[in-house]
């Protein structure tokens, strides 16, 4: 596109630019100088009142034929230092609808350089390039978000494959902060009145935490309302009991893990979002996502944690007993379990005991009773 516009257009200096509409800024997408192509600068703001300010406001092209008495504004280079001084500017915005997605600049080293038939031919190129990089920002749209799919897919798989809570809870700190591209990551779990924190990821690394405090409206305000809280705007209270071992906070953005009958078992807190800007409406979805097959994950590894617990329990009590217990499998009459008091009975191992059946333990005349017995017992012996 450049080289058939050089062709038309006095243009050694030229640049596009995608627009910034809530940060104010422009961002080179492509720029040359003296015929070449020349590195990017980083985002530069707009300033309020210059040409490029009304340029974007206003929605029109504007002709700035000589540079050496300027307006405000007027000098500004967006691309970078040029190695003679600009005399012309022809600035034109790329538009999208009613909205103004970027701007094509185009300089000249001569004064009076353009008229209103470059302006018409600038524009004709604006609205093909407002068009390409329409279809560039729709086709990177749709590629994020099939990567983020995947990413979620594959934090959901990492944390359902746990069985520790503990372990979930580090999973689910871990996916959140690489999802949304967070620099600081936790997770509270709810213990009664108390809210938990036990580890704390830093751009450093992990933090161990141990961390016990009231349940309060100003440390999660998401567990009050069940509904996430994004905020760009932080004061300096937001921290909260956190703020000993958090550095400056710009953003954050908590998620409540909400279980089964809408019960609150915890809180997503990332702060400090990478780049320009802060957490937007699809960082809280996702995580939103994530918080809840992390609630399935938690709810899961605390069942089977309270299962153990009573497995132990019930172990406990078996060895403690002086009388032999046998558990059979209702299948198949196999031995599943036995005590200390029942290998003595059987005078056998644990092991060789565990290779048993009712038939080989049961004298003949009673096993008929015994199958019966078993028959009518619940599945799990």
């Amino acid at each position: 596109v450049y080289q058939h516009l050089r062709e038309i257009l006095d243009a050694p200096c030229f640049l596009v630019a995608s627009y910034d509409a809530a940060s104010h800024t422009l961002q080179p997408a492509f720029a040359v100088i003296d015929g070449q192509m020349t590195r990017a600068a980083l985002a530069a703001s707009v300033v309020p009142g210059g040409v490029v300010h009304q340029v974007l406001a206003t929605r029109r092209a504007r002709i700035v034929n000589d540079t050496a008495a300027p307006g405000p504004g007027t000098h500004r280079q967006i691309v970078a230092e040029v190695p003679q001084p600009v005399r012309s500017t022809l600035y034109v915005p790329l538009t999208r609808g009613d909205e103004v997605i970027g701007l094509l600049q185009a300089q000249s080293y001569r004064p009076d350089a353009y008229g209103e038939e470059d302006v018409e031919f600038l524009t004709t190129i604006a609205n093909q390039t407002a068009m390409a990089l329409e279809n560039a920002r729709l086709y990177a749209e749709a590629l994020r978000r099939n990567q983020e799919v995947e990413a979620l897919l594959a934090a959901a798989q990492h944390i359902g494959a746990e069985l520790a809570p503990e372990r979930v809870l580090s999973r689910v700190v871990e996916a959140a902060a690489n999802l949304v591209d967070a620099e600081i990551a936790t997770v509270a779990t709810v213990r009664g009145p108390s809210l938990r924190f036990e580890r704390l990821r830093l751009p450093e690394g992990w933090r161990e935490l141990d961390l016990q405090v009231p349940v309060d409206a100003a440390v999660a305000p998401c567990l009050r309302t069940g509904q996430p809280v994004l905020d760009n705007a932080l004061d300096a209270l937001a921290a909260g009991p956190l703020a000993p071992v958090l550095p400056p906070l710009r953003n954050r953005l908590q998620v409540p893990i909400i279980g089964s009958e809408q019960r609150v078992l915890g809180v997503i807190a990332l702060f400090n979002k990478r780049g320009l800007g802060g957490f937007s409406v699809r960082d809280m979805e996702l995580t939103a996502a994530l918080a809840s097959h992390a609630a399935t994950a938690l709810e899961r590894a605390n069942a089977y944690r309270a299962m153990e617990q009573s497995r132990n329990y019930l172990q406990t009590l078996m060895d403690r007993t002086y009388a032999a217990v046998f558990v059979f499998d209702p299948a198949d009459g196999h031995l599943r379990d036995i005590n200390l008091a029942g290998t003595r009975l059987l005078d056998r191992q644990r092991d060789d005991a565990l290779r048993l059946t009712v038939a080989a333990i049961v004298p003949e005349p009673d096993r008929a009773a015994w199958w019966s017995l078993l028959q009518s017992a619940p599945a799990g012996g």
